[in-house]
């Protein structure tokens, strides 16, 4: 996989081309139009970045190999940026890509695991019985899409038994003549 290349923001003021400058004050990184400011972004937004600068190369204000030299950045990916622009909207930069959500599990398989695990019945039978892989299961178990039961039990039952030595309950809030004040005196 590919490392990400961030761009690097100049401190002080300058000039993209004969038209757009950039500076960056405090945090924010805004782009000018001669003494007007045109957009501005936070330095670490790198999706408002991508959107600014492929909106600024899409109504002809820059080239690529502008943006590209300014902040440090490939041309390659300048240009995909612009190709996604195009295709898709500036929108798409908004966008975050959620989880992935797999039709293995329809709602139906989804009650009939759940009510096997009402039943105790473990991850592998239930995987078994209905045709899913265990990793599935456990899967939809972990975000809570199913509960376990059985799980919950044997975790509370853990929790106990490791707070217990010798019978004695670790946890137990101590009796109040065990704290005896001391005098700071003496």
């Amino acid at each position: 996989m590919k490392a990400v290349l961030f761009p690097v923001f100049p401190e002080v003021p300058k000039f993209i081309n004969s038209k757009i400058a950039v500076k960056t004050i405090d945090e924010s990184i805004f782009y000018f139009n001669g003494e007007m400011a045109i957009y501005h972004h936070h330095k670490n937004d790198c999706r408002s970045f991508r959107y600014i600068t492929s909106q600024t190369i899409d109504i002809g204000n820059a080239t690529q190999m502008e943006i590209a030299r300014t902040f440090g950045v490939s041309k390659e990916s300048v240009k995909r940026w612009v190709k996604i622009c195009r295709k898709r909207g500036g929108m798409i930069f908004n966008t975050r890509k959620g989880a992935e959500k797999g039709n293995v599990l329809t709602k139906g398989k989804l009650r009939e695991e759940q009510s096997a695990l009402n039943m105790n019945m473990s991850v592998k039978d239930i995987g078994i019985r209905i045709g899913v892989k265990q990793d599935t299961l456990r899967k939809a178990i972990q975000p809570g899409r199913l509960r376990d039961l059985f799980l919950k039990k044997q975790k509370k039952w853990n929790k106990q038994k490791r707070h217990k030595v010798n019978g004695i309950n670790l946890m137990a809030k101590p009796h109040p003549v065990w704290h005896v004040p001391m005098n700071k005196a003496g």
